[in-house]
């Protein structure tokens, strides 16, 4: 799995290339809690940074799903992560 962090990374400097290929490989983790390794902080939901990247490609419709989506997930597993 690409590491939601290193996804946001794009999102941060306005840099669509790459960006593509990252959210399609997290897409699949959508309604996945945030991720941690080893001794790393959860930092959000996956779909956040799905929402962010569709912005980031100009797909705001999309986005807004997604935004809904890390919504749900934070409040699924009680976790401080907004949503916007």
């Amino acid at each position: 799995m690409v590491d939601a962090p290193v996804a946001m990374t794009p999102v941060t400097l306005g840099e669509r290339a790459g960006a593509e290929e990252l959210y399609a490989a997290l897409l699949p983790y959508r309604d996945a809690p945030p991720v941690s390794s080893g001794f790393t902080v959860a930092v959000r939901p996956v779909a956040r940074t799905l929402g962010e990247l569709a912005v980031l490609l100009g797909r705001e419709g999309e986005a807004a799903g997604r935004f809904a989506r890390a919504e749900s997930v934070a409040e699924r597993w009680h976790g401080p992560w907004a949503a916007t």
